[in-house]
Formats: structure tokens, sequence, C-alpha cells
């Protein structure tokens, strides 16, 4: 209703401005008409009493003096008229000129709007207009990697003093570097060196895999209601339930043993003189089945991330308890690559260190959780999962 009456109003305005003008315009062309035909009719009258006028002895008196004066008058007026008239074209012209079309019309600046991940403690910016990108579809799947980064940019470490961005680990390898295989996201910030998450795959998440979930979830957010400016300043926009959630947990998400499969029990240094070993210095990572059903766990990897203690690498396997208990520090088996645990069964796995690790290092790091991360896939009632214990 308001809408309807702001047209009627605008239309009234322009239709007395256009009357006004046309009034005016039609005067002017009348006065102009009879003053060009009086002089026509009236220019030997007018050219004797200007002949009069010039001369000293001459007066003009009577009639002839009121029609001169009328003369003087209506010509006077029209100038005026006239005059006034031009001014007002002149004007109309200009600001025409001035103003731009439609198409021409400048666009409100475009700000960057905040988008905060108040779970991990993670922070993007949209760096483009939403209509730009609301009516993507599929983007992780149709939409090129830099197009999704040049509209969200992050993700950045939302913590005081540091908002740095989360590092980005190229995968090498000919194949990655062929099929431009998407990097992997740092769980350890470069900046602060604090843990931001841990991956749920057993490795950090796919960077371009997440970067589309969070632009995906603002999409969802906008469509039940969730408000995206295109011009002006907007408080920063919460994520509710990005997808990516499924691959980054916090860092102290696996602390809580209800929620693992494999608990940790002990984790302890191994050191032998023995020339006959390879490896006289093993890390000892002693896991128990929490769960309360029957589990498959199978060849476990081991992942380093910077600042974590150096390792050897080699091939991983489980040793079973023995008769005399995990706490005996005895186990039998040959690193198996597969075994079944019934509940509460205890099993372990070593992972080879360099000849200078010694057990106030390992103490230490254990307490800092900086030696290193324990990938283990396993199945469970016949579904296939991997964990991924820090350590």
């Amino acid at each position: 209703m308001e809408s309807t009456s702001n047209l009627l109003v605008r239309i009234k305005n322009k239709v007395s401005e256009k009357f006004g003008g046309w009034l005016l315009e039609a005067l002017l062309g009348i006065i102009g008409t009879a003053l060009l035909g009086w002089l026509v009719l009236a220019r030997h009258w007018l050219f004797a009493e200007w002949a009069c006028i010039t001369k000293p002895w001459c007066e003009v008196s009577g009639w002839s003096l009121g029609v001169l004066i009328a003369d003087a008058t209506v010509t006077t007026c029209a100038a005026i008229l006239l005059g006034s008239l031009w001014y007002r074209m002149r004007r109309r012209v200009r600001r025409k000129v001035a103003e731009p079309t439609t198409r021409e019309r400048v666009t409100p600046q475009f700000h960057d709007i905040e988008v905060e991940d108040k779970r991990l403690n993670l922070r993007w910016y949209i760096r483009r207009p939403p209509h730009e990108w609301l009516h993507w579809r599929n983007i992780n799947r149709t939409i090129s990697p830099d197009a999704v980064q040049q509209v969200l940019d992050g993700p950045f470490h939302s913590v005081r003093t540091c908002n740095a961005p989360l590092p980005e680990r190229l995968l090498t390898g000919l194949i990655n570097e062929v099929t431009r295989t998407s990097p992997l996201l740092g769980e350890e910030c470069s900046n602060c060196g604090q843990r931001v998450y841990q991956g749920t795959a057993g490795s950090g998440a796919k960077v371009w895999a997440v970067r589309a979930y969070a632009l995906e979830e603002l999409q969802r957010m906008q469509r039940n209601g969730t408000r995206l400016p295109e011009g002006q300043w907007s408080p920063p926009i919460v994520l509710e339930n990005p997808q990516y959630w499924r691959l980054m947990v916090p860092p102290d998400a696996a602390t809580d043993e209800q929620s693992l499969v494999l608990v940790p029990q002990d984790v302890y240094l191994e050191a032998t003189e023995d020339a006959t070993i390879e490896y006289k210095r093993k890390l000892r990572v002693v896991l128990r089945n929490g769960s309360n059903r029957e589990i498959i766990v199978r060849r476990p990897t081991w992942r380093t991330d910077t600042g974590d203690i150096p390792v050897r690498p080699h091939t991983l396997g489980w040793d079973l308890e023995s008769g005399h208990g995990w706490s005996s520090k005895r186990w039998r088996g040959t690193g198996q690559p597969e075994v079944t645990a019934q509940v509460g069964q205890v099993f372990c796995t070593w992972i080879g260190l360099t000849p200078t690790a010694d057990e106030d290092d390992v103490r230490r790091r254990a307490v800092t959780r900086h030696l290193g991360t324990l990938v283990v896939p396993l199945t469970i009632d016949g579904q296939s999962q991997t964990q991924a214990i820090r350590l």
C-alpha cells in the first residue's frame, strides 16, 4: 500500500512538472508571436516614432507615448520569461547529462563478512557479494577450488593475538601432481602452535572440501533466513552445522574415552643395546578395546607433524598381550598386520625412534602430546572406520 502511494506521488510530481513546462512554453510562444506580429504591422509607425525620439526638438505624446511604454513593458517581460525558460532548460540538460543511466549506476561497495566457527575456533572471510555465488550448486564437485577461495578466504585460527591461516600441506608424488590433489589442512596452528582440530580420517582434512562445505553451509543458512548483506557492514555470521565437522573434531574430543573404540593404556620407551636388534629405541603404544563389541584392527600408520619426536620409518604391526598381563611389558607376536580384539583386550604396536631418544624426552612429549599420531583402521559391527590417536 505504501509503495503504491509513493508511486502515485511521483507520477503527480512528474505530471505537474511537465504541465508547468508546457504552459510556460505555450505562454512564451503566444507572447513571442504577438510581439512579432505587432512589430511587422507597426514597423513603419515605430520607425517614425524612433526617428522623432532621436531628434531633440521632437516630442512623443498622446496615445503614441502610451503605446511605446506598453511595448517596452511587454518586451521587458518577454525577455525575462525567455531568459527564465532558457536557464531552466540548461539546468535540466546538465542534470540529465550528469545523472548516470540505470546500467551505469554505481552499486554499493561490498565489505568483507566475517564467518565464525565457534566449535573449532576457526574464522572465514566472505570476499565477494552473495549474489555472485548463492546460485552455485554442488560446490565441492562443480566449482573450481580457486573460484571458491576467491569467495571464501580461510580458515584462520580464531583466537586472540593469533588469527593466522592454518597451514596447508601439499601431497607429494607424481599421481598427486598430475591429478592436482587437494592439499591437507594442518591440525596445528603454525603461528601459536596450538592444536586446532583432529582429523577423523586419520590425516588432515582436505582443504578444498572443507572450504566448499563451509560455503554450502552459508547457502543453507541463507535459505533458512540468515541475512547475507550485499553492500553494508555486517556482524559476524556463526556457522551452525557445516559438513566439514564430520571431517574435523575439536582437539580434545579424543580424551573422552566413552567416544573412543581404542583407548590408550600406556606409552613408553623400550631401549636395548643388543647388537642383533636393528631398532634399539622403540616407542611402545599400548591400546585397549574400549567398546562393548568385538573389533578387527588392521595395520596402523604413524603420522609425524612439525615438532613431534623424530622416528625411523618402518611398517607397523600388532603385538598381543602375554599371559603375564600388559603391565609386565612382555608381548607375544611378531607384528601381525591384523588382529581380532575381544572386549577389553589389550594389544600394542611400536614405532622405531632415532638412537638419541631417551626416557625424559618421551615423558615430556607424552605430557604435551607431541609424540605423534597413531592412525588405526578398524572394523566394528561390520562398519569400517579410522581412529586417529594423538599422543
